[in-house]
Protein backbone atom coordinates (compact mmCIF):
# COMPACT_ATOMS: atom_id res chain seq x y z
CA UNK A 1 0.00 0.00 0.00
CA UNK A 2 1.64 3.42 -1.13
CA UNK A 3 0.45 7.05 0.23
CA UNK A 4 1.11 9.62 -1.84
CA UNK A 5 2.88 12.82 0.02
CA UNK A 6 3.78 15.96 -1.06
CA UNK A 7 7.37 16.19 -0.80
CA UNK A 8 7.77 19.97 1.15
CA UNK A 9 5.22 18.28 3.58
CA UNK A 10 6.94 17.46 6.84
CA UNK A 11 4.21 16.56 9.06
CA UNK A 12 2.39 13.17 9.01
CA UNK A 13 -0.92 13.72 8.71
CA UNK A 14 -3.40 11.91 11.86
CA UNK A 15 -6.28 11.10 8.74
CA UNK A 16 -3.48 9.11 6.86
CA UNK A 17 -2.56 7.23 10.10
CA UNK A 18 -6.50 6.75 10.63
CA UNK A 19 -6.86 5.49 7.00
CA UNK A 20 -3.88 2.99 6.87
CA UNK A 21 -4.96 1.27 10.45
CA UNK A 22 -8.78 1.12 8.91
CA UNK A 23 -7.49 -0.27 5.84
CA UNK A 24 -6.01 -2.77 7.17
CA UNK A 25 -8.35 -4.40 9.84
CA UNK A 26 -11.02 -4.40 6.81
CA UNK A 27 -9.39 -4.85 4.60
CA UNK A 28 -5.78 -6.09 5.05
CA UNK A 29 -3.47 -7.22 2.12
CA UNK A 30 -1.20 -9.92 2.79
CA UNK A 31 2.49 -8.80 4.07
CA UNK A 32 1.87 -5.17 3.61
CA UNK A 33 4.83 -3.00 4.30
CA UNK A 34 4.68 -0.79 6.60
CA UNK A 35 5.43 3.08 5.55
CA UNK A 36 8.86 4.00 6.74
CA UNK A 37 7.27 7.06 8.32
CA UNK A 38 4.74 5.08 10.03
CA UNK A 39 6.99 2.72 11.81
CA UNK A 40 7.84 5.65 14.01
CA UNK A 41 4.68 6.58 14.70
CA UNK A 42 3.51 3.07 16.00
CA UNK A 43 7.14 3.42 18.20
CA UNK A 44 5.13 6.32 19.80
CA UNK A 45 1.93 5.29 20.47
CA UNK A 46 3.22 1.78 21.95
CA UNK A 47 5.84 4.54 24.69
CA UNK A 48 2.71 6.31 24.62
CA UNK A 49 0.66 3.71 25.66
CA UNK A 50 2.80 2.22 28.01
CA UNK A 51 3.34 5.39 29.93
CA UNK A 52 -0.44 5.52 30.61
CA UNK A 53 -0.51 1.84 31.85
CA UNK A 54 2.16 2.63 35.00
CA UNK A 55 0.04 5.34 35.38
CA UNK A 56 -3.47 3.20 35.59
CA UNK A 57 -5.33 2.67 38.62
CA UNK A 58 -7.42 -0.57 36.87
CA UNK A 59 -6.03 -3.76 36.44
CA UNK A 60 -8.28 -5.28 34.33
CA UNK A 61 -8.55 -1.96 32.21
CA UNK A 62 -4.63 -2.19 31.90
CA UNK A 63 -4.97 -5.47 30.36
CA UNK A 64 -7.56 -4.10 27.85
CA UNK A 65 -5.12 -2.09 26.95
CA UNK A 66 -2.03 -3.67 26.56
CA UNK A 67 -3.97 -6.14 24.31
CA UNK A 68 -5.04 -2.98 22.19
CA UNK A 69 -1.41 -2.16 22.34
CA UNK A 70 -0.52 -5.99 21.29
CA UNK A 71 -3.45 -4.91 18.81
CA UNK A 72 -1.49 -1.83 16.88
CA UNK A 73 1.48 -3.89 16.42
CA UNK A 74 -0.05 -6.87 15.26
CA UNK A 75 -4.02 -6.55 13.70
CA UNK A 76 -2.37 -4.86 10.41
CA UNK A 77 -0.30 -7.44 9.78
CA UNK A 78 2.50 -5.68 9.02
CA UNK A 79 6.30 -6.47 8.62
CA UNK A 80 8.48 -4.24 10.96
CA UNK A 81 12.16 -4.04 11.03
CA UNK A 82 14.28 -6.65 13.41
CA UNK A 83 14.86 -3.70 16.48
CA UNK A 84 10.88 -2.37 15.73
CA UNK A 85 10.24 -5.99 16.88
CA UNK A 86 12.35 -6.58 19.35
CA UNK A 87 10.97 -3.19 21.68
CA UNK A 88 7.60 -4.32 20.88
CA UNK A 89 8.41 -7.86 22.62
CA UNK A 90 10.49 -5.94 25.12
CA UNK A 91 8.03 -3.55 26.42
CA UNK A 92 4.91 -6.35 25.94
CA UNK A 93 6.98 -9.07 28.04
CA UNK A 94 5.23 -11.40 25.82
CA UNK A 95 5.61 -13.73 22.63
CA UNK A 96 3.91 -14.08 20.00
CA UNK A 97 1.57 -15.31 18.60
CA UNK A 98 0.63 -17.21 21.91
CA UNK A 99 0.26 -13.87 23.69
CA UNK A 100 -1.70 -12.77 20.86
CA UNK A 101 -4.48 -15.25 21.88
CA UNK A 102 -3.96 -15.15 25.45
CA UNK A 103 -4.37 -11.29 25.36
CA UNK A 104 -7.63 -11.51 23.48
CA UNK A 105 -8.81 -14.81 25.52
CA UNK A 106 -8.67 -12.20 28.81
CA UNK A 107 -10.05 -9.56 26.20
CA UNK A 108 -13.30 -11.42 25.26
CA UNK A 109 -13.86 -13.03 28.64
CA UNK A 110 -12.86 -17.03 27.24
CA UNK A 111 -9.92 -17.14 30.23
CA UNK A 112 -12.38 -16.05 33.31
CA UNK A 113 -14.67 -18.93 31.60
CA UNK A 114 -12.32 -21.75 31.37
CA UNK A 115 -11.07 -20.81 35.01
CA UNK A 116 -14.65 -21.69 35.92
CA UNK A 117 -14.85 -25.05 34.06
CA UNK A 118 -16.60 -23.77 30.94
CA UNK A 119 -14.47 -25.31 28.67
CA UNK A 120 -14.49 -23.81 24.88
CA UNK A 121 -15.95 -26.16 21.70
CA UNK A 122 -13.39 -28.25 21.15
CA UNK A 123 -10.91 -27.46 18.63
CA UNK A 124 -10.77 -28.61 14.50
CA UNK A 125 -7.92 -28.85 12.51
CA UNK A 126 -8.94 -29.61 8.34
CA UNK A 127 -6.60 -29.11 5.13
CA UNK A 128 -7.48 -28.70 1.73
CA UNK A 129 -5.40 -27.59 -1.50
CA UNK A 130 -2.43 -26.70 1.07
CA UNK A 131 -4.39 -24.62 3.54
CA UNK A 132 -4.42 -25.18 6.41
CA UNK A 133 -7.76 -24.10 8.79
CA UNK A 134 -7.98 -24.11 12.58
CA UNK A 135 -10.65 -22.80 14.55
CA UNK A 136 -10.51 -22.82 18.24
CA UNK A 137 -11.97 -20.87 21.24
CA UNK A 138 -15.42 -21.53 20.35
CA UNK A 139 -18.02 -20.73 22.57
CA UNK A 140 -21.79 -20.38 21.36
CA UNK A 141 -24.13 -18.52 23.78
CA UNK A 142 -27.51 -17.31 23.28
CA UNK A 143 -26.46 -13.66 21.97
CA UNK A 144 -23.35 -14.47 19.95
CA UNK A 145 -21.27 -16.78 18.22
CA UNK A 146 -17.52 -16.31 19.36
CA UNK A 147 -13.88 -18.85 17.94
CA UNK A 148 -10.43 -17.59 17.12
CA UNK A 149 -8.57 -19.03 13.72
CA UNK A 150 -5.62 -19.65 12.50
CA UNK A 151 -4.73 -20.34 8.49
CA UNK A 152 -1.70 -21.71 7.53
CA UNK A 153 -0.88 -21.55 3.90
CA UNK A 154 -2.90 -18.35 2.40
CA UNK A 155 0.27 -16.25 2.03
CA UNK A 156 2.10 -18.26 -0.22
CA UNK A 157 -1.22 -18.92 -2.11
CA UNK A 158 -1.57 -15.09 -2.39
CA UNK A 159 -5.61 -15.27 -1.08
CA UNK A 160 -7.35 -14.84 1.83
CA UNK A 161 -9.99 -16.22 3.21
CA UNK A 162 -13.19 -15.39 5.23
CA UNK A 163 -14.59 -17.83 8.31
CA UNK A 164 -18.41 -17.27 9.38
CA UNK A 165 -21.16 -19.43 10.87
CA UNK A 166 -23.24 -21.68 8.32
CA UNK A 167 -26.12 -21.85 10.87
CA UNK A 168 -27.00 -18.12 11.61
CA UNK A 169 -26.17 -16.56 8.05
CA UNK A 170 -27.85 -13.14 8.82
CA UNK A 171 -25.39 -12.84 11.94
CA UNK A 172 -23.69 -9.51 11.79
CA UNK A 173 -19.72 -9.99 12.20
CA UNK A 174 -16.84 -7.73 14.10
CA UNK A 175 -13.27 -9.23 13.59
CA UNK A 176 -9.48 -8.49 14.78
CA UNK A 177 -6.96 -9.85 11.91
CA UNK A 178 -3.11 -10.74 12.20
CA UNK A 179 -0.28 -12.16 10.43
CA UNK A 180 2.65 -13.89 12.55
CA UNK A 181 5.45 -16.03 11.99
CA UNK A 182 5.03 -19.74 12.91
CA UNK A 183 7.50 -21.97 14.60
CA UNK A 184 8.95 -22.26 11.27
CA UNK A 185 8.94 -18.85 9.98
CA UNK A 186 5.78 -19.42 8.02
CA UNK A 187 3.44 -17.14 7.71
CA UNK A 188 0.15 -17.59 9.84
CA UNK A 189 -3.23 -15.69 9.60
CA UNK A 190 -4.87 -15.26 12.56
CA UNK A 191 -7.90 -14.02 13.62
CA UNK A 192 -11.02 -13.42 16.17
CA UNK A 193 -14.27 -13.20 14.77
CA UNK A 194 -17.18 -12.30 17.19
CA UNK A 195 -20.71 -12.20 15.80
CA UNK A 196 -23.87 -11.00 17.30
CA UNK A 197 -27.39 -13.69 17.20
CA UNK A 198 -30.83 -13.23 17.89
CA UNK A 199 -31.87 -15.00 20.76
CA UNK A 200 -34.37 -16.14 19.46
CA UNK A 201 -33.11 -17.96 16.57
CA UNK A 202 -30.33 -19.62 18.48
CA UNK A 203 -33.42 -20.86 20.65
CA UNK A 204 -34.67 -22.37 17.86
CA UNK A 205 -31.22 -23.61 16.38
CA UNK A 206 -30.98 -25.48 20.03
CA UNK A 207 -34.40 -26.98 19.91
CA UNK A 208 -33.45 -29.07 17.03
CA UNK A 209 -30.58 -30.70 19.32
CA UNK A 210 -27.54 -29.84 16.48
CA UNK A 211 -24.77 -32.46 16.58
CA UNK A 212 -22.59 -29.98 14.87
CA UNK A 213 -21.86 -26.34 14.77
CA UNK A 214 -21.23 -25.52 10.56
CA UNK A 215 -18.72 -22.52 9.64
CA UNK A 216 -18.47 -21.23 5.94
CA UNK A 217 -15.03 -21.05 4.31
CA UNK A 218 -15.18 -18.24 1.71
CA UNK A 219 -11.85 -17.68 -0.27
CA UNK A 220 -11.15 -13.68 -0.87
CA UNK A 221 -8.37 -13.55 -3.58
CA UNK A 222 -6.18 -10.47 -3.08
CA UNK A 223 -7.02 -9.71 -6.68
CA UNK A 224 -10.64 -8.69 -8.00
CA UNK A 225 -11.61 -11.90 -8.67
CA UNK A 226 -14.81 -12.64 -6.78
CA UNK A 227 -15.46 -14.41 -3.93
CA UNK A 228 -16.13 -18.23 -4.15
CA UNK A 229 -17.54 -20.89 -1.20
CA UNK A 230 -13.79 -22.78 -0.54
CA UNK A 231 -15.34 -25.26 2.13
CA UNK A 232 -17.73 -26.09 4.72
CA UNK A 233 -16.50 -26.98 8.50
CA UNK A 234 -18.24 -29.05 10.90
CA UNK A 235 -17.23 -29.14 14.48
CA UNK A 236 -18.91 -31.78 17.21
CA UNK A 237 -21.46 -29.72 19.18
CA UNK A 238 -23.35 -30.67 22.60
CA UNK A 239 -25.85 -28.49 22.62
CA UNK A 240 -26.36 -29.68 26.71
CA UNK A 241 -23.12 -28.18 27.64
CA UNK A 242 -24.43 -24.26 26.55
CA UNK A 243 -25.22 -21.83 30.01
CA UNK A 244 -28.01 -19.85 29.95
CA UNK A 245 -27.55 -16.28 29.48
CA UNK A 246 -28.72 -14.24 32.96
CA UNK A 247 -30.95 -11.31 32.22
CA UNK A 248 -31.11 -8.49 34.93
CA UNK A 249 -34.17 -6.22 34.39
CA UNK A 250 -33.48 -2.95 35.31
CA UNK A 251 -35.00 0.37 35.09
CA UNK A 252 -32.11 3.25 35.47
CA UNK A 253 -32.07 6.73 34.41
CA UNK A 254 -28.82 8.94 33.74
CA UNK A 255 -29.57 12.28 33.25
CA UNK A 256 -27.15 14.02 30.81
CA UNK A 257 -28.22 17.95 30.18
CA UNK A 258 -31.49 19.52 29.79
CA UNK A 259 -34.34 17.59 28.11
CA UNK A 260 -31.14 14.50 27.35
CA UNK A 261 -30.36 11.11 29.26
CA UNK A 262 -29.41 8.09 28.79
CA UNK A 263 -32.04 5.29 30.38
CA UNK A 264 -31.06 1.34 31.04
CA UNK A 265 -33.24 -1.38 30.74
CA UNK A 266 -31.65 -4.72 30.10
CA UNK A 267 -28.33 -6.19 31.84
CA UNK A 268 -27.33 -9.52 29.95
CA UNK A 269 -24.96 -11.70 31.33
CA UNK A 270 -23.35 -14.05 29.80
CA UNK A 271 -20.40 -16.22 30.74
CA UNK A 272 -17.61 -14.63 28.34
CA UNK A 273 -19.33 -10.94 28.44
CA UNK A 274 -22.08 -8.31 30.15
CA UNK A 275 -23.92 -6.40 27.86
CA UNK A 276 -25.61 -3.24 29.17
CA UNK A 277 -29.04 -2.27 26.39
CA UNK A 278 -29.37 1.57 26.64
CA UNK A 279 -31.17 4.00 24.80
CA UNK A 280 -30.54 7.67 24.32
CA UNK A 281 -33.53 10.56 24.98
CA UNK A 282 -32.75 13.57 23.16
CA UNK A 283 -33.34 16.46 21.01
CA UNK A 284 -33.02 16.30 17.40
CA UNK A 285 -29.57 16.98 16.33
CA UNK A 286 -28.51 15.64 19.80
CA UNK A 287 -26.38 12.56 20.72
CA UNK A 288 -24.90 10.65 23.03
CA UNK A 289 -21.61 8.25 23.42
CA UNK A 290 -20.92 6.46 26.54
CA UNK A 291 -17.51 4.94 25.16
CA UNK A 292 -14.60 7.43 24.86
CA UNK A 293 -13.23 8.41 21.76
CA UNK A 294 -9.66 6.47 20.59
CA UNK A 295 -10.51 4.35 23.88
CA UNK A 296 -10.85 6.78 26.68
CA UNK A 297 -10.01 5.80 29.89
CA UNK A 298 -12.86 7.15 31.11
CA UNK A 299 -15.17 4.74 29.63
CA UNK A 300 -17.85 3.30 31.76
CA UNK A 301 -16.81 -0.04 34.03
CA UNK A 302 -17.79 -1.73 36.48
CA UNK A 303 -16.40 -2.98 39.62
CA UNK A 304 -17.24 -6.07 42.08
CA UNK A 305 -17.87 -6.33 45.82
CA UNK A 306 -13.65 -8.65 46.20
CA UNK A 307 -12.42 -5.93 43.82
CA UNK A 308 -12.69 -7.33 40.44
CA UNK A 309 -12.60 -4.62 37.67
CA UNK A 310 -14.87 -5.04 34.53
CA UNK A 311 -13.40 -3.02 31.42
CA UNK A 312 -15.95 -1.41 28.69
CA UNK A 313 -15.17 -3.14 25.40
CA UNK A 314 -14.70 -0.38 22.28
CA UNK A 315 -14.05 -3.43 19.92
CA UNK A 316 -17.53 -5.35 20.68
CA UNK A 317 -19.64 -2.06 22.02
CA UNK A 318 -21.86 -0.90 19.43
CA UNK A 319 -25.03 1.65 19.58
CA UNK A 320 -27.36 1.02 22.10
CA UNK A 321 -25.22 -1.85 23.71
CA UNK A 322 -21.87 -1.67 25.68
CA UNK A 323 -20.28 -4.89 26.39
CA UNK A 324 -18.13 -5.40 29.41
CA UNK A 325 -15.26 -8.02 29.66
CA UNK A 326 -14.36 -10.18 31.53
CA UNK A 327 -17.60 -11.59 33.19
CA UNK A 328 -19.12 -11.98 36.33
CA UNK A 329 -21.71 -14.65 35.23
CA UNK A 330 -20.14 -17.24 37.69
CA UNK A 331 -20.04 -14.61 40.51
CA UNK A 332 -23.72 -15.49 41.80
CA UNK A 333 -24.86 -12.59 44.51
CA UNK A 334 -21.95 -10.74 44.11
CA UNK A 335 -22.66 -7.18 44.19
CA UNK A 336 -21.56 -4.81 41.21
CA UNK A 337 -21.18 -1.23 40.93
CA UNK A 338 -21.64 0.37 37.02
CA UNK A 339 -19.65 3.58 37.45
CA UNK A 340 -20.23 5.97 34.36
CA UNK A 341 -17.65 9.22 34.78
CA UNK A 342 -18.57 10.97 31.67
CA UNK A 343 -20.35 10.36 28.75
CA UNK A 344 -19.49 12.36 25.63
CA UNK A 345 -22.18 14.57 23.53
CA UNK A 346 -22.28 15.53 19.84
CA UNK A 347 -24.58 18.72 19.44
CA UNK A 348 -25.32 20.01 15.85
CA UNK A 349 -27.72 22.44 17.13
CA UNK A 350 -24.64 23.93 19.26
CA UNK A 351 -23.08 25.76 16.21
CA UNK A 352 -22.25 28.47 14.36
CA UNK A 353 -20.55 29.59 11.25
CA UNK A 354 -18.27 30.97 9.64
CA UNK A 355 -16.55 31.68 5.78
CA UNK A 356 -13.14 30.85 4.19
CA UNK A 357 -12.38 32.17 0.80
CA UNK A 358 -9.71 30.32 -1.55
CA UNK A 359 -9.64 33.15 -3.97
CA UNK A 360 -6.82 35.09 -2.80
CA UNK A 361 -9.23 37.53 -0.97
CA UNK A 362 -8.76 36.08 2.52
CA UNK A 363 -6.28 36.74 5.00
CA UNK A 364 -5.22 34.51 7.42
CA UNK A 365 -4.98 34.52 10.74
CA UNK A 366 -8.29 34.02 11.13
CA UNK A 367 -9.81 33.84 14.40
CA UNK A 368 -12.88 31.69 15.61
CA UNK A 369 -14.46 31.64 19.50
CA UNK A 370 -16.29 28.76 20.09
CA UNK A 371 -17.90 27.65 23.46
CA UNK A 372 -15.13 29.38 25.36
CA UNK A 373 -12.15 28.35 22.93
CA UNK A 374 -9.97 30.77 20.80
CA UNK A 375 -9.23 28.21 17.48
CA UNK A 376 -6.99 30.53 14.78
CA UNK A 377 -7.39 29.37 11.08
CA UNK A 378 -3.95 29.82 10.28
CA UNK A 379 -4.25 28.53 6.24
CA UNK A 380 -6.89 26.41 3.89
CA UNK A 381 -6.10 24.95 0.80
CA UNK A 382 -8.11 22.50 -1.39
CA UNK A 383 -6.69 18.97 -2.87
CA UNK A 384 -8.30 16.03 -4.28
CA UNK A 385 -12.22 16.73 -3.02
CA UNK A 386 -11.00 17.91 0.59
CA UNK A 387 -10.88 20.96 2.50
CA UNK A 388 -7.77 21.36 4.32
CA UNK A 389 -7.53 23.99 7.25
CA UNK A 390 -4.80 24.23 9.56
CA UNK A 391 -5.75 25.69 12.45
CA UNK A 392 -4.05 26.19 16.00
CA UNK A 393 -5.86 25.73 19.68
CA UNK A 394 -5.28 28.37 22.40
CA UNK A 395 -4.18 25.96 25.29
CA UNK A 396 -4.20 22.80 23.73
CA UNK A 397 -1.38 20.71 24.40
CA UNK A 398 0.07 17.41 22.91
CA UNK A 399 -2.43 15.21 20.84
CA UNK A 400 -5.31 16.30 23.41
CA UNK A 401 -9.09 15.69 22.02
CA UNK A 402 -10.76 19.08 21.06
CA UNK A 403 -14.59 18.87 21.70
CA UNK A 404 -16.13 20.00 17.91
CA UNK A 405 -16.07 19.31 14.15
CA UNK A 406 -16.03 21.69 11.08
CA UNK A 407 -18.32 20.63 8.54
CA UNK A 408 -19.41 22.27 4.41
CA UNK A 409 -23.30 22.16 4.47
CA UNK A 410 -23.26 18.11 5.64
CA UNK A 411 -21.74 17.14 2.81
CA UNK A 412 -19.87 14.06 3.73
CA UNK A 413 -23.52 13.08 5.40
CA UNK A 414 -25.23 13.30 2.15
CA UNK A 415 -22.48 11.11 0.58
CA UNK A 416 -22.83 8.47 2.94
CA UNK A 417 -26.58 8.52 2.45
CA UNK A 418 -26.06 7.90 -1.12
CA UNK A 419 -24.05 5.33 -2.37
CA UNK A 420 -24.08 6.38 -6.37
CA UNK A 421 -22.62 9.68 -5.48
CA UNK A 422 -20.48 8.89 -3.16
CA UNK A 423 -18.81 5.99 -5.53
CA UNK A 424 -18.68 8.46 -8.34
CA UNK A 425 -17.20 10.66 -5.43
CA UNK A 426 -14.54 7.71 -4.68
CA UNK A 427 -13.41 7.09 -8.61
CA UNK A 428 -12.43 10.93 -8.56
CA UNK A 429 -10.85 11.52 -5.93
CA UNK A 430 -8.76 9.63 -2.66
CA UNK A 431 -11.37 9.21 0.12
CA UNK A 432 -11.15 8.71 4.01
CA UNK A 433 -13.10 7.47 6.33
CA UNK A 434 -16.36 9.13 7.56
CA UNK A 435 -14.94 8.78 11.23
CA UNK A 436 -11.77 11.52 10.14
CA UNK A 437 -13.95 14.17 8.33
CA UNK A 438 -14.29 17.23 10.60
CA UNK A 439 -12.10 16.67 13.44
CA UNK A 440 -9.52 18.56 14.53
CA UNK A 441 -6.02 15.72 14.09
CA UNK A 442 -3.21 16.72 16.13
CA UNK A 443 -0.30 17.65 13.96
CA UNK A 444 2.99 15.57 14.40
CA UNK A 445 6.38 16.35 12.69
CA UNK A 446 9.19 14.19 11.36
CA UNK A 447 10.42 13.47 14.47
CA UNK A 448 7.00 12.02 15.70
CA UNK A 449 6.36 14.77 18.25
CA UNK A 450 2.91 16.39 18.77
CA UNK A 451 3.25 19.99 17.95
CA UNK A 452 1.03 21.46 20.80
CA UNK A 453 -1.54 23.42 19.45
CA UNK A 454 -1.29 22.64 16.34
CA UNK A 455 -4.13 20.73 13.93
CA UNK A 456 -5.47 19.46 10.73
CA UNK A 457 -8.97 19.61 9.53
CA UNK A 458 -9.77 17.38 6.68
CA UNK A 459 -13.27 18.55 5.56
CA UNK A 460 -15.34 16.79 2.68
CA UNK A 461 -16.53 19.27 -0.06
CA UNK A 462 -16.71 20.07 -3.93
CA UNK A 463 -14.14 22.71 -5.42
CA UNK A 464 -15.35 26.34 -5.05
CA UNK A 465 -13.72 29.31 -4.16
CA UNK A 466 -15.78 30.13 -1.07
CA UNK A 467 -17.17 28.06 1.74
CA UNK A 468 -19.44 28.74 4.54
CA UNK A 469 -18.60 26.07 7.20
CA UNK A 470 -20.25 25.03 9.86
CA UNK A 471 -18.29 24.29 13.72
CA UNK A 472 -20.23 22.51 15.89
CA UNK A 473 -19.88 20.73 19.74
CA UNK A 474 -18.66 17.26 18.64
CA UNK A 475 -17.89 14.28 21.31
CA UNK A 476 -17.60 16.95 23.86
CA UNK A 477 -16.87 15.41 27.69
CA UNK A 478 -19.46 15.11 30.31
CA UNK A 479 -18.56 15.00 33.65
CA UNK A 480 -21.31 12.95 35.56
CA UNK A 481 -19.49 10.52 38.62
CA UNK A 482 -22.66 8.47 38.43
CA UNK A 483 -22.20 4.88 39.94
CA UNK A 484 -25.74 2.10 40.33
CA UNK A 485 -25.51 -0.96 42.47
CA UNK A 486 -27.02 -4.32 41.18
CA UNK A 487 -26.77 -7.84 42.55
CA UNK A 488 -25.68 -10.78 40.13
CA UNK A 489 -28.59 -13.61 40.29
Amino acid sequence: MTMRRNQDDHFLREDELDMFFRKHMENRPLNAEVPEELEGRIRSVIRETARRERSRRRVVRALSAAAASLFIVLVCGITLSPSMSAYAKEWLGLRVPEAWLDLFQRYAGVKEAREHRYEPIPPVTVEKDGITITIENIYLEENKLSFSAAIKGAYEAQTGFLIVSGDFPDAGMSSSMSSVKGENSEVIDVAYVTQSLDEREVDEFLRKKPKHLTFKVTQTPGNNREQRHFMNIEVPFDASMILRNKHIPIEWELIVENFTAVSFDNLTVSPTEMSLNYEVRAPEGIDVSLIGPYGSDDSPYMTGSEGNEYAASDMRSSKNVISFHPSAYFKAGDELKLHINKVWLTDRNAKQSFDIRLDGTESYPKTVQFRGQTITVLGAKYAEGHLYLDVQVDGAHGDEHQPWKIDFDNYAEKMNNDPELFRLYQEEYKVYSFNVYGRALPKTDTEVRDNDGMYEVVIMAPKQNHYTLDIYRYEDPVELNWTVTFKVP
